[in-house]
């Protein structure tokens, strides 16, 4: 899709995940998962990883519930664009807003959460300590994590359930760790995962499926 009245310009672009039922049940709402690339990517990259096909099979097997996903384009860096607009306003302020009127998603805070890889997952985390109203959960899949405690307490005073993953072989994993650490000495609610990977994309490929049980049953939660 593109947005062409964004205040992103050319990085308006975003890709939209429809669950299988979506055209046949007609009066049913359902929770939006918003994802973000890695940085030098743009919204397709979450197709490449696979995220459709694991959210298709995941669907039909009924191990969560269909939801729909919306991927969209920060640009190389997720830099602000015109007028000096953040991507994180852009998202919040306009992407949102616009899906929340152009689909049948469940708008409001327990049918809303936000993820992202590497830097996209260090974005995600900000943004939704910036506005826990929006979010009920937040991931990190790999995340770039530049100040674990000041994130930390944002993130625990927005009350978002937090996932973190990483490689044990990545280099950002320390960044993770902290993070992990200063949430549970605070007592947010936060679930921590570091096993054998590397910052690849098949590492993620891997974990998609419990990426998708963390946000459904985080959407399941918030019922």
């Amino acid at each position: 899709m593109t947005f062409d009245a964004s205040s992103q310009g050319t990085l308006g672009d975003y890709q939209v995940y429809l669950p299988p039922c979506y055209a046949t049940a007609s009066a049913t709402r359902y929770p939006a998962l918003y994802l973000l690339h890695g940085a030098g990517h743009d919204d397709a990259y979450w197709l490449d990883v696979g995220v459709v096909g694991a959210a298709d099979d995941a669907i039909e097997q009924g191990k969560i519930a269909p939801l729909i996903i919306v991927m969209p384009d920060g640009g190389a860096t997720f830099s602000a664009a015109r007028g000096g607009v953040t991507f994180g306003d852009f998202l919040t302020d306009e992407l949102i807003p616009r899906v929340d009127a152009s689909y049948r998603t469940i708008a409001a805070r327990g049918g809303r959460a936000i993820g992202g890889i590497s830097m996209g997952g260090g974005v995600a985390l900000s943004i939704a300590a910036k506005a826990p109203t929006l979010f009920v959960a937040v991931g990190g899949h790999s995340p770039v994590v530049n100040d674990p405690t000041s994130l930390a307490t944002a993130l625990q005073k927005g009350g978002e359930r937090v996932w973190l993953d990483v490689g044990d072989g990545d280099s950002l994993r320390n960044g993770s760790v902290e993070l992990a650490q200063e949430l549970r000495v605070l007592g947010a609610d936060v679930s921590f995962e570091m096993t054998t990977g590397n910052h690849v994309e098949s590492y993620w490929q891997s974990h998609l499926g419990e990426y998708l049980n963390f946000y459904d049953q985080s959407f399941k939660t918030a019922r």
